[in-house]
């Protein structure tokens, strides 16, 4: 499927180097949806194969990091979450799942998701399946509708993986007042989890590792590389500690140890790389 919005095309890239780590439910999506073959057409064959080897670890543990951050919450908002299988396998978990996303991405993560949910067995017919909003993020009034009604007075995780690096600065500017202002007047209040705070050393990493894969999801995706990364994580801090938040960071590595990953972890790029990735829990 070819979607409208080019950003859209790198859910394909995510989630088939997800299918790769044994993370549930996402080699289910990545076949339905046909993520190897978008893949390899977003990227090419070369470069896809670059990336698997080298970016595997990396992936990996970014998403089993925020996973394990969410999990303690009931009630979680995904901003941008593309084909990630956390949603459903949250939801067979008993949390309360809101995934937003572009309009065209989100028609068919519900179908699939529905599709693999009807072929998965569990304790009912079907297994449960979150909830779906067609939004984008720089709309800060259609993202904080929320489907009214649909959460209680629990504490409300908003949670995203790969939102920011889509988003210019103005928008992370406005989507971080924005998210403060509604958590600050929420009932039960809530959180702000990140896995996607990059910063230039990052990017110069990714460089080495993947070149040819990181040049063409950027060409792909229409992106410019000044709008994607943060020159420092204090520069990350100012803008979100200018928003109102409380910031706490997380090493992923605490979180998530190499033991803990099936992918491969040698080398001394990939190792630096999964040494500085954070977890950032904001509070209002």
């Amino acid at each position: 499927m070819a979607f409208k919005n080019p950003i859209s095309q790198s859910a394909y890239l995510h989630v088939h180097l997800r299918a790769l780590c044994d993370i549930p439910f996402a080699a289910e999506i990545a076949d339905h949806v046909g993520a190897k073959a978008a893949s390899e057409r977003l990227v090419g064959s070369e470069h896809l194969a670059e990336a698997r080897c080298n970016l595997g670890a990396w992936t990996e543990q970014r998403y089993l990091a925020l996973s394990k951050c969410a999990l303690p919450y009931r009630q979680i908002v995904e901003l941008g979450a593309g084909f990630s299988p956390r949603g459903i396998d949250f939801a067979q978990r008993g949390v309360r799942y809101l995934e937003t996303d572009l309009a065209d991405i989100v028609a068919a993560k519900k179908a699939t998701v529905e599709w693999v949910a009807a072929r998965t067995p569990g304790a009912g017919p079907v297994l449960p399946v979150p909830e779906f909003c067609a939004v984008d993020a720089r709309d800060l009034d259609g993202l904080f509708a929320f489907r009214s009604g649909y959460f209680d007075r629990q504490k409300l995780a908003i949670i995203n993986e790969g939102l920011l690096v889509y988003l210019a600065r103005e928008d992370k500017q406005n989507l971080a007042r924005g998210i403060h202002r509604y958590l600050s007047g929420r009932l039960g209040g809530g959180v702000w989890i990140m896995a996607d705070v990059n910063t230039w050393r990052q990017e110069e990493i990714l460089q080495k590792l993947a070149s040819g894969f990181i040049g063409n999801v950027a060409k792909a995706t229409r992106q410019r590389l000044q709008d994607i990364y943060f020159e420092s994580f204090e520069e990350a801090h100012d803008l979100f500690s200018d928003a109102g938040f409380n910031i706490k960071k997380i090493p992923r590595a605490k979180l998530i140890s190499t033991d803990d990953l099936r992918s491969p972890t040698g080398g001394e790029l990939v190792r630096e790389l999964l040494e500085l990735g954070q977890i950032w829990i904001l509070s209002v």
